[in-house]
């Protein structure tokens, strides 16, 4: 078995996580695992440091014909059994560079966007496609609604790294200097609009009427970073909400945590949440898309309702002023994460689906 992954991004979100996660496992299995992907993407350096093989394919449109064409050479000079794409762009590039080749495609979808129904996508998810993995059992209608049918669906979630998480609790708050008694709570993603920080920063203002001392961390990086840096200006909150940009030391960062906080408007399996609950860290998320296939609201976090402010400064409160409770749920959070998020486990459950594929005629 020769798998090749294909990805168009040249960021470090969950996706490329997850791939790297999958071509280590397979590596550490002895089974021939390769990447394409852009020299630029964080996910070719660190592939690189664990000898992953590499294939350097810039990707800038769904009709790259250099990319098809340099794609197409890998798939043939590797003797590829099995090509995984991520993202619309690579889907369709992988699907074409597989044209009268003995490869099968596999597509993991990780968003919720509706499937446009039109004759390219027919012809690209019912006869170029042979396998989808879902990040969420949630996405299964978008899929199913196409004509998609079970047998060719998997779900499997993503996993985080239990190797690099928790990391060190008190490295924030030196590194800040906010003191030890003042809560501090955080939000760590690419600074996008469907993560919604306007909301983030509207709910900070709600909990500082009761809490005058609190901070707030938001790390991460992203096109609408300088929108939100302005608002929390105009907010009022320039000496409360710190932008920490993109970190390495994630780990550190949402350790540091009273409360983790993510106000999406949408998400598929988001790798932060289950990070901070690796950490120990009590999450209040939006009861959107996959998250509550993650969290059970009362038992391992608590879930609110989208958009709401009022919500969200309520269930940090609870967390804020509850301990008992709080220890309670992250200690039912962190084994959950180690019984059903592990990395292995996202390998062991991918490989299961390459198996299969191939046992498919």
């Amino acid at each position: 078995m020769r798998i090749l992954h294909v990805n168009a991004g040249e960021v470090w979100s969950g996706i490329e996580q997850r791939i790297f996660f999958i071509a280590r496992y397979l590596k550490k299995k002895g089974i021939y695992c390769a990447l394409a992907v852009s020299p630029a993407s964080p996910l070719w350096s660190k592939a690189e440091k664990e000898s992953i093989p590499l294939h350097p394919l810039p990707i800038r449109k769904k009709l790259d014909f250099r990319g098809i064409a340099g794609l197409r050479t890998v798939l043939k000079k590797e003797k590829i059994d099995i090509l995984h794409t991520h993202r619309s762009t690579d889907h369709w590039i992988g699907a074409l560079a597989v044209q009268w080749l003995p490869v099968k495609v596999v597509r993991t979808r990780h968003n919720f966007t509706s499937i446009p129904e039109n004759l390219c996508n027919s012809i690209l998810y019912h006869t170029w496609t042979h396998h989808f993995i879902l990040v969420a059992e949630k996405i299964r209608e978008n899929v199913q609604k196409i004509g998609i049918p079970p047998s060719r669906i998997t779900v499997i979630h993503s996993a985080v790294d239990v190797e690099k998480f928790p990391g060190r609790k008190g490295v924030l708050r030196k590194e800040l200097n906010i003191p030890r008694e003042a809560p501090l709570i955080g939000m760590v993603g690419r600074i996008r609009e469907h993560k919604n920080y306007p909301l983030f920063l509207e709910f900070a203002c709600l909990l500082l009427r009761d809490f005058p001392t609190a901070h707030f961390v938001i790390a991460g990086e992203g096109p609408l970073e300088e929108v939100i840096r302005g608002r929390a200006e105009t907010m009022g909150l320039r000496e409360r909400i710190h932008f920490i940009g993109g970190r390495e030391d994630v780990e550190d960062v949402i350790s540091s945590f009273d409360v983790f906080v993510l106000t999406s408007k949408i998400e598929g399996s988001p790798a932060v949440i289950k990070e901070a609950m690796l950490c120990g860290v009590p999450v209040v998320a939006s009861d959107v898309g996959g998250i509550p296939e993650i969290i059970e609201t009362g038992k391992e976090g608590l879930l609110v309702e989208p958009g709401n402010p009022l919500r969200i400064k309520e269930a940090v409160e609870f967390f804020l002023t509850h301990s008992g409770e709080k220890n309670k749920m992250t200690e039912k959070a962190k084994r959950k994460i180690l019984r059903y998020f592990h990395p292995d486990t996202l390998g062991e459950k991918t490989l299961e689906v390459y198996e299969k594929v191939l046992r498919t005629e």
